[in-house]
């Protein structure tokens, strides 16, 4: 008896794997496509759990010391070199915002896949924090 259930199971395992390789070819995901994925989701659970958890205090503390900054900057306390905070974001110095996101848009919708997986991620996250 046991052998006949040993190889049902077997057969049935056999099944859902051909299945899952018919579905990876049907879609064109390849190996790292599905580790991006999995990345992309993992990364949304972190992110949305530590948002939910520590949303407030983070923001209440950028805001804190960016107002600090900012007017410690205009009583020329300290000195901030825009272009190079602007290239430490990845912006030449000549671009402004909207061409920042106006090339995250193009890039958003080249990966849409990530982009989706990553936001499902971090609803799930905000859910479980």
């Amino acid at each position: 008896m046991e052998a006949g259930t040993k190889q049902a199971a077997q057969g049935w395992l056999d099944t859902i794997k051909d299945k899952f390789q018919e579905t990876f070819q049907q879609f064109d995901f390849s190996r790292e496509k599905v580790i991006e994925y999995g990345v992309g989701l993992g990364s949304g659970i972190f992110v949305g759990f530590l948002f939910k958890r520590y949303g407030k205090q983070t923001f209440f503390t950028l805001l804190v010391l960016g107002g600090v900054l900012l007017g410690l900057n205009y009583y020329e306390l300290i000195s901030i070199d825009w272009i190079k905070v602007k290239e430490l974001i990845g912006l030449a110095p000549a671009d402004n915002v909207e061409g920042f996101i106006k090339d995250f848009l193009t890039w958003a919708t080249a990966h849409i896949i990530s982009v989706v997986v990553s936001v499902i991620g971090f609803i799930i996250g905000y859910k479980i924090g």
